[in-house]
């Protein structure tokens, strides 16, 4: 059980470590110049910077996931020309996509309810062993995730 508990934090704050890092943006098809304005922005309010987890924090935890999980998806820009430019978000190192991949991504844009299904069962796994979850960033540089017993 313990073994599960530690593997669920290590998921839970692999996932929120990737959520908090730097993005940028790309830029791809009839313009080749980086869009300039940003994801369109949250009206979600960000949680205090040292938040424990209970059923209404982890609401809003899961609102600010599926939020973050929009904004990494491609969108169409019209240009005052009339042409489109296709912006998606992409991490450093990731190859460029292609004008089709981006398009096809438009089309079927991935589905995250199994991530956020697991997180919540991991969540309440926790919650039910008495377990105190909280988010802060790791005191160890590169962990994603602590286990204070």
């Amino acid at each position: 059980m313990a073994s599960f508990v530690v593997a669920g934090l290590l998921l839970l704050g692999g996932g929120l470590i990737s959520h908090w890092q730097e993005q940028r943006g790309t830029a791809v098809g009839a313009s080749a110049v980086p869009s300039a304005e940003p994801a369109p922005a949250s009206s979600l309010r960000p949680l205090p910077e040292r938040t424990q987890l209970d059923g209404s924090t982890q609401a809003a935890l899961l609102a600010q996931l599926q939020e973050a999980d929009r904004q990494w998806l491609p969108r169409v820009e019209r240009l005052p020309d009339g042409r489109n430019r296709y912006v998606y978000k992409r991490r450093a190192g990731e190859p460029a996509l292609s004008l089709e991949q981006v398009k096809a991504l438009l089309r079927n844009p991935p589905s995250f309810e199994r991530e956020h299904g697991a997180i919540r069962q991991v969540l309440a796994t926790l919650e039910r062993s008495g377990a105190v979850v909280l988010l802060e960033q790791p005191r160890k540089p590169g962990a994603a995730g602590e286990w204070n017993p």
